[in-house]
């Protein structure tokens, strides 16, 4: 994957989705999920990721096709929207989009 840093710092991404992920299941009705199991989702996901792009192709098999529509988020919410990249030799960057309509 690249130096140590670029390591933790995916780590550190993927394990901040899964908490927002946990987050989201529980708000929405869900029941709370052990922190170990979030851990390990976020472990396994990465290593699966890991296995795609050492693959060198991506197919639409591999990840599924999914349509997604956005929904206004009810009266005095937020949505927040986060995403990061992790470049090989050029350092990383994130994302930030938030919308109340």
């Amino acid at each position: 994957m690249g130096s140590t840093e670029s390591v933790e710092t995916c780590r550190l991404l993927m394990l901040a989705w899964a908490i927002w992920n946990e987050r989201n299941h529980v708000f929405h009705g869900g029941e709370h999920t052990n922190p170990c199991r979030i851990s390990n989702h976020a472990s396994n996901y990465l290593c699966q990721h890991g296995d795609l792009m050492h693959k060198g192709t991506v197919r639409r098999d591999d990840i599924g096709e999914k349509e997604h529509h956005w929904k206004r988020p009810p009266e005095g919410f937020w949505k927040v929207n986060i995403d990061g990249v992790v470049f090989k030799d050029k350092g990383s960057g994130l994302g930030v989009v938030i919308r109340d309509l």
